[in-house]
């Protein structure tokens, strides 16, 4: 995932909390050349992408069905969903 996130000229990194309660736990975040947020950073300055949202923003997805977190939507497979990128400006 990472060197995908390279190829397209962005960093990916991992929230470095370790508390298992802590709400950006595991989460991770896209950073451009210039070291500002592109994907999964919340308003709070907090990590808030997982891996599997990363991939899909990257057109890389992690090879498993996803379900959404509300329970609103059956599992959609893998392959057809990608999430709306942020901006299109790149350098």
């Amino acid at each position: 995932m990472r060197r995908a996130a390279a190829r397209q000229g962005l960093r990916l990194c991992k929230s470095r909390r370790r508390d298992p309660l802590a709400t950006d736990f595991e989460c991770w975040a896209l950073f451009g050349r210039d070291g500002s947020a592109v994907y999964g950073m919340g308003d709070d300055g907090r990590f808030r992408a997982s891996l599997e949202e990363i991939g899909l923003y990257l057109g890389k997805p992690i090879r498993r069905e996803m379900t959404v977190a509300d329970g609103n939507f059956e599992v959609m497979p893998w392959r057809n969903a990608r999430p709306e990128r942020e901006d299109t400006e790149r350098d």
